[in-house]
């Protein structure tokens, strides 16, 4: 009992002196130690990986009038939210995710000098992230500063946060599909992360057919995309090619899941399954595959095509959610001998701010451009290039990271195109 009694006093004994030495502030001033902080979120999809982010919410403030302290960060799980993740920046690093469950406490070892009077910053201040993806819930975390060079743990002080996610979203269908557009958020108060469904859309790919073609051309396109399982069970998801309209002679196949089907000519199968599913758990993103594959053999002939891709639970096939592709292949043979050779080069690739377009040949054409198309077929940049040159400098700097089609349109025809990636 006396052995009892001591460890209740040395613990009131370390609160007391622990709230003199460190104090914590919020942003009016007032002292929060051992207050509990309240974010709330709202995701207008559930389906978001971004991470939700806090700083500035507290000043770690060294109150003493003569000890320098090293003051450390340990964060504490106290209440978790399933599948989701969390992680911090303190001193000089920003640490790995980790996933809620997995360590329940977890020391950044990475104290900043603080001196009397002053607060704790480092190169990388204190910045608090958690990653709900997909699930909603309350979070609870118990952050505690101490400082590194007290041995008896006396100069201590923690404050915590609840985080609680909110869902918003009402689905249209028990599989949801959502771009990859950049995700947006709040500069204040409660923070919102977008993307948008896909569901029942038509992608836009176009193509072009020219004198430097082979007489059998393969297109190939990337499609980024999320597959979200809406639906509170597992499912297992396989895609499903359709055809709706088909360009005479052609063939198309697809890549899924790892698995890359037989090529089918037009008209000979009106459906195509990859026979590849796919495990999501409920309320989460399929963990692989965010993109597909798409090839296209087109014969020389050109056309529209329109494919209809659908992602079905295969246990259930109610449970399905698609989108559309229209094809278009231009035959751009018209432009005469004078035409710009098809092969451009492209760098660097991927880009920053420029990336340089060397053609083959001086371009003197009357009319000549370069496009720039999103993964979504949506022309974002247009740039003329002038007459009598070889190369053209295209400046991306103002445009979101992601992949894009660099097309060369001579006279109103697209001559060729080529992908870009930009990266910030």
């Amino acid at each position: 009992m006396r052995k009892k009694l001591l460890f209740v006093v040395s613990l009131l004994v370390f609160s007391a002196v622990s709230a003199q030495n460190i104090q914590l502030l919020n942003s009016a001033g007032n002292v929060v130690n051992g207050d509990t902080v309240t974010f709330t979120h709202y995701m207008d999809t559930a389906i978001t990986q971004a991470d939700f982010k806090h700083d500035e919410f507290v000043t770690i403030v060294n109150t003493t009038s003569t000890d320098t302290m090293s003051i450390d960060l340990i964060r504490e799980e106290v209440e978790i939210i399933p599948g989701s993740a969390d992680y911090y920046c303190w001193g000089t690093q920003c640490l790995l995710a980790r996933l809620a469950g997995t360590r329940k406490v977890w020391q950044a070892f990475d104290p900043v000098e603080t001196f009397p009077g002053d607060s704790a910053g480092g190169t990388a201040p204190l910045q608090i992230y958690l990653a709900p993806r997909g699930n909603d819930g309350v979070a609870l975390f118990k952050y505690t500063f101490a400082d590194d060079n007290d041995r008896t743990g006396n100069n201590s002080a923690s404050v915590y946060v609840r985080w609680v996610i909110l869902d918003t979203t009402q689905y249209s269908d028990p599989v949801m599909l959502f771009n990859l557009k950049p995700r947006k958020f709040s500069l204040f108060g409660d923070s919102i992360s977008r993307k948008t469904s896909i569901n029942g859309d038509t992608l836009r790919i176009r193509s072009a057919l020219n004198n430097s073609s082979s007489s059998n051309p393969l297109f190939e396109e990337e499609v980024l995309f999320n597959v979200f399982n809406a639906t509170g069970s597992v499912m297992n998801l396989d895609m499903e090619r359709e055809e709706i309209a088909t360009i005479s002679r052609s063939s198309d196949y697809f890549m899924w899941n790892g698995n890359t089907t037989t090529a089918t000519n037009a008209g000979t199968a009106q459906k195509t399954r990859a026979n590849a599913p796919v495990s999501v758990d409920p309320r989460l993103v399929a963990n692989k595959d965010f993109s597909i594959k798409l090839y296209l053999r087109a014969d020389s002939v050109a056309g529209v095509a329109i494919y209809k891709y659908s992602y079905t639970d295969i246990n259930d096939p109610s449970k399905t959610g698609s989108f559309f592709v229209k094809w278009t292949v231009d035959n751009i043979t018209s432009i005469n001998e004078n035409k710009v050779e098809s092969n451009f080069k492209l760098y660097p690739n991927p880009a920053q701010t420029n990336a340089m377009l060397n053609f083959n040949e001086v371009l003197n054409f009357d009319r000549q451009e370069v496009q720039l198309i999103n993964i979504l077929g949506e022309q974002v940049l247009v740039e003329s290039i002038r007459k009598g040159v070889n190369s053209h400098d295209l400046n991306v700097e103002n445009l979101p990271k992601g992949i894009y089609f660099v097309n060369v349109v001579i006279n109103g025809e697209r001559v060729n195109s080529n992908k870009l990636m930009i990266v910030k």
